[in-house]
Parts: C-alpha cells; structure tokens; sequence
C-alpha cells in the first residue's frame, strides 16, 4: 500500500511568466499565429499520435511547436532537446501548452507550465485529474485523448473565459508546488518514518 505521495516540486526562480513577444523573439518563434507548445518525448503513451491532428483541427491559425527529443511531426517547429532556461522561455512563447497523455505518474509539464502563467490543454491522468477537483473552472481544459475535444479545449484555453481559472491554478502551483514545498514534505516524511525509530532507540 502507498502511505503517503510526496507531489513534485518546480523551480519557481526559473518557471515565472515572461513576456511573450519577447521569448518569441529569442526562440526565433513566429508572432503572428497562436503556438501550441508539445513538451516531452514523442512516444504513444504521450499521445505524441495526436499532437498534429488536433492543432489542424483547432484552426488554420494555430501552430504546433515541439520541445525535446525524437522526430517532431511535419509542419511543427521542433525545438528539439533544451534546458530549463530555455524550457522556460519555450512555454512563456505559448499561446497554450499541449500535454495528452495516456498515462502520467505525476506530470512534470502541467506544473512548469502553469508556474509560467500558461493555459495547458491536458488529460485526466496524473495530478491534472487533481487539479480539475481543487479547481472545477478548470476542468473544461482536462479531456479526453481524442483529437475532437483537445482540438476545442485548445481554442477555449485562448478565448479569455477561463483567464480566473488559469488564474488560480497557476497561483496554487506557484503556492504548493515550489522547491520550498516540495523539502519540507520530504522533511515531514523523513521525520514521521525515522520518529518512531528514534524513540526507540532512546
């Protein structure tokens, strides 16, 4: 049985939002369409198969921009491997971030993302399915993997009606999911598991 989940933790110094116009300007990035930003490695389980079908069915003026390793689908721009730093600027570049997925242990993506200020088009898997619960605004923006409901939950990410609720949950990934955080619930745990071992050996 588990005893208890440790959530990850996010570099708040580096993930922040950043003007747009200018990390579009440093990545080399196009201004004048909206960008989905894919991060991740192009496998099935990341529903790498989705990523081109659903920014063609958001629009024409929609683009696909991929970070990190693997072969980018046709037509996106691939930004290919890069560090946080440049991670960073990538997701503050996005008009949304785009993350399906089949499966997600945590979901490393979503927190970044939204640590940035950026809208993030996801899955009911990981902790997405537990943001969706602590911010119920935000639930329109966690759907299923199919091209038809990611393509429509990319549109409403930039159709200002849920500028509260990326709003909140970017306050609450920026509250409780930090580096600070993160050791202290470790250091909480360190000291629940090793407390009565201690006693003992008084």
């Amino acid at each position: 049985d588990v005893e208890d989940v440790v959530p990850l933790g996010v570099d708040l110094g580096c993930f922040h939002s950043r003007d747009r116009d200018r990390a579009r300007a440093r990545l080399g990035l196009p201004r004048d369409v909206r960008l989905a930003l894919a991060v991740g490695r192009a496998q099935h389980r990341k529903c790498a198969d989705l990523l081109a079908p659903t920014v063609a069915a958001a629009g024409h003026d929609w683009r696909l921009v991929v970070a990190g390793a693997g072969p980018a689908p046709a037509g996106a721009i691939a930004l290919g491997p890069i560090d946080d730093d440049s991670l960073a600027w990538a997701y503050n570049a996005a008009d949304a971030v785009l993350f399906p997925s089949r499966y997600e242990g945590f979901g490393f993506v979503t927190i970044k993302a939204l640590a940035c200020g950026v809208p993030v088009v996801t899955t009911p898997t990981g902790w997405a399915a537990t943001l969706a619960e602590r911010i119920p605004g935000y639930r329109p923006l966690v759907v299923a993997p199919q091209v038809r409901e990611l393509a429509a939950a990319l549109r409403r990410a930039v159709d200002g009606e849920l500028t509260s609720a990326v709003g909140a949950a970017s306050a609450l990934v920026r509250t409780e999911h930090g580096l600070r955080q993160f050791r202290q619930r470790w250091q909480a745990l360190a000291r629940q598991v090793a407390g009565p071992r201690l006693r003992g050996s008084a």
